[in-house]
């Protein structure tokens, strides 16, 4: 008897154990593959229970997580430009790229929050190699190198969130992206003016 009620006790804790696990996947979050952690998204919605057109489906969650990674960067080489620059224009460019992309940064991670994803708190290894060669830099050298990248990223992201604002199906990610597109265009043309700057001295 005893052998028996030991049994089914293993039996039912089985059954928890697994209802648990199912429960858990459900929730989304973290997803880990051996010691790489996946930043909270495994390609499916983690929030079905949110109306169609607030659900993250695939693409805005790629949008997001880019977004993520550029904004964590930008922030990262204007800290940098306001160290190693040795031109007063490429500092104070600097002071504006940490200010606007904290913002921008706060704004995605308050956008998100409860929509099942977790965004990166470090950089991947494409940003940080952009961050370590801008780094090794001073000088005239590093003001045109920093120019050059600047007007290159605001390029790539002034494309990419004009893009998500015309016809992003989620409807949260669409309106920050078209509220967040001046002041990146505002970027693009402080960056050109600089390159412009940087080249005549």
């Amino acid at each position: 008897m005893i052998r028996n009620i030991t049994r089914s006790a293993v039996l039912i804790s089985a059954a928890f154990a697994a209802i648990g696990c199912a429960s858990a996947k459900a929730q989304g979050g973290y997803t880990v593959s051996g010691d790489k952690q996946n930043h909270g998204w495994s390609g499916k919605s983690t929030r079905s229970d949110l109306p169609a057109g607030m659900q993250m489906d695939d693409s805005a969650r790629r949008f997001v997580m880019d977004v993520a990674q550029d904004g964590m960067t930008e922030v990262k080489l204007g800290h940098l430009a306001e160290e190693q620059g040795a031109s007063g224009r490429v500092r104070e460019f600097g002071r504006t790229m940490v200010a606007d992309h904290s913002k921008a940064n706060r704004q995605l991670m308050r956008l998100v929050r409860n929509k099942g994803i977790t965004l990166p708190t470090e950089l991947d290894d494409e940003h940080q190699a952009m961050v370590d060669r801008l780094s090794r830099l001073h000088g005239a050298a590093f003001d045109r190198a920093f120019a050059r990248m600047m007007l290159a990223d605001h390029k790539k992201a002034v494309a990419a969130f004009q893009a998500r604002a015309n016809s992003g199906r989620n409807t949260d990610v669409r309106m920050w992206a078209a509220s967040t597109l001046p002041t990146l265009r505002d970027h693009l043309k402080m960056a050109r003016d600089l390159n412009s700057h940087i080249a005549y001295r």
